[in-house]
């Protein structure tokens, strides 16, 4: 069950919960509170017809940008209630924020692989821009600098986050288990003069110890996990970077979730502009280990 995230509009507390009332292709809310009440039906319709549509244009098409993508982005990020409503048209459709979200990431790996190579600076495409702008958003915020040492947790074939840590930080290694990607990357390595490098390491397996600051990718699927090996093997004091989705937005990404803090305390929250689709949560690892 996804959690309802914190948002800054007073939501009412629901009067009855919310209970399903037997549609095949919708959960429908006890009425408690009109405009609430209106604004869910109205995302859950839209949610319906999206992923009918997703599912006669699939990505396999290996159509980039297909128009239910830019659908998709739209509803999410249109309406701040969407942050709270979306969590209830996603617990209605599971199966159908899972397809989504798989259909959505191929995309978005698509989009990396078509670009990768082309030169270890920010290639001219949206997408690489946003990610750039906001990683450099995610050093300052934490206190990235020239002592600060990094890893960056699925940085995959166009490691762009990796590149911005490396503006502020002393050294950075990037973390894929793709081997492509790894491959991909080892000019950009090269280049670097012994600043960045890349291995091929599952993040619930790596060694956190020689690290100031870490950060962990969206769509990295397993966060619980890589937070459980952070907090085992980081020094205390590390910050850590994890990038987290809310609302509608779970359909693209999986959100992290708030029971896998054991061990940190929570410094920050980092948005970006209105075109990012994630934020980052800005965690610090307490003094004693979490262990299990």
């Amino acid at each position: 069950m996804l959690a309802i995230p914190q948002t800054s509009l007073a939501m009412p507390t629901p009067a009855r919960s919310m209970q399903r009332t037997g549609s095949s292709n919708s959960l429908a809310l006890t009425p408690y509170n009109t405009p609430i009440w209106d604004a869910y039906q109205k995302l859950d319709q839209q949610f319906v017809a999206l992923v009918t549509e997703a599912r006669e244009h699939p990505v396999s098409k290996r159509e980039i940008q297909p128009a239910w993508i830019g659908k998709l982005q739209e509803e999410a990020r249109s309406q701040p209630w969407q942050e709270t409503v979306g969590d209830y048209v996603m617990r209605a459709h599971t199966d159908d924020m899972q397809y989504l979200r798989q259909q959505y990431q191929e995309r978005v790996l698509l989009l990396e692989k078509k670009n990768t190579g082309s030169s270890p600076k920010v290639a001219d495409n949206n997408y690489q821009a946003l990610n750039t702008s906001f990683a450099d958003l995610e050093a300052r915020t934490s206190g990235m600098n020239e002592q600060s040492t990094a890893v960056f947790v699925g940085s995959g074939p166009q490691p762009n986050t990796v590149l911005s840590y490396a503006k502020f930080a002393n050294r950075v290694t990037g973390i894929d288990t793709d081997r492509l990607a790894i491959a991909a990357t080892q000019g950009i390595a090269a280049q670097s003069q012994g600043k960045i490098d890349f291995q091929q390491m599952a993040g619930e397996n790596f060694n956190y110890g020689p690290y100031s600051h870490v950060g962990i990718a969206v769509m990295v699927p397993n966060k619980g996990q890589v937070l459980k090996q952070i907090a085992k093997t980081a020094k205390p004091g590390c910050t850590v970077i994890v990038r987290s989705v809310d609302g509608l937005k779970n359909a693209m990404y999986e959100g992290l979730d708030p029971n896998s803090l054991a061990g940190f305390e929570k410094v920050a929250t980092v948005h970006g502009s209105d075109k990012n689709i994630t934020h980052a949560v800005i965690l610090r690892k307490r003094s004693l280990n979490a262990v299990g």
